[in-house]
């Protein structure tokens, strides 16, 4: 099974911090992010594509062709163009089938991901009690995913998106929206992939988002 880390971003959060070194290698308890995200990739999980763009030669030279027993290709992003863009150039890699989508910031375990990967397709959630300031899924009465709601001013559930997934090729009958940024976001093809399909969630029982210099230093401690 392959999974798609995007690792292209610049990091600006977490300036100065992220000046020389790419955010997926700022070390917690020791170690890169990136490093503690392919260490829960689940033995099913063998062939990696991740992709880079600002500093990425850094990750290029420190998992090198392997790591851990897991192929990694590398696929450039030049541009800031967000995570949709970032998968559709994976594309032409992508065998068809199941693959995972993990964000390269987000410290998560195996046992999430084990379960995520027992649905087709499948969104990692989080429980949230600031749900202002998360992408925030509804849900069906059989459970799938209904509509996605980003940073709503009105409360729709506890529900957040880790942006970690399970999707397959039916993704790509979708295309973007484009943000106010300028950039894609995956979320805008996942809310049309949900309204065709059925999408499925499951909590993460782990799940530290790293974004800013505050929350390395928490991922940290928590990890100590």
């Amino acid at each position: 099974m392959q999974a798609v880390i995007p690792a292209a971003g610049e990091g600006v959060r977490m300036r100065p911090l992220t000046l020389t070194t790419p955010k997926p290698l700022l070390p917690v308890a020791g170690k890169p992010i990136l490093q503690h995200i392919m260490e829960a990739l689940p033995k099913v999980v063998d062939d990696v594509i991740v992709v880079v763009g600002y500093l990425g030669e850094q990750i290029v030279d420190y998992f090198g062709p392997s790591f851990h027993g897991k192929k990694i290709t590398y696929v450039w992003q030049r541009e800031k163009t967000g995570t949709a863009r970032a998968l559709q150039l994976c594309k032409p890699y992508l065998h068809p089938g199941t693959f995972l989508f993990l964000n390269a910031d987000d410290i998560i375990n195996t046992e999430t991901i084990e379960r995520a990967l027992t649905h087709e397709l499948c969104i990692v959630t989080t429980w949230r009690e600031d749900w202002q300031r998360w992408g925030i899924i509804s849900l069906n009465n059989d459970g799938t995913v209904k509509d996605f709601i980003e940073k709503p001013e009105t409360f729709i559930s506890n529900i957040a998106n880790t942006n970690i997934m399970v999707l397959d090729e039916r993704i790509f009958e979708f295309e973007p929206d484009s943000h106010a940024t300028g950039e894609f976001y995956l979320t805008t093809m996942v809310q049309k992939l949900a309204k065709k399909y059925p999408v499925y969630t499951e909590e993460a029982s782990k799940w530290i988002p790293i974004g800013t210099p505050e929350a390395l230093q928490k991922a940290e401690d928590m990890i100590k």
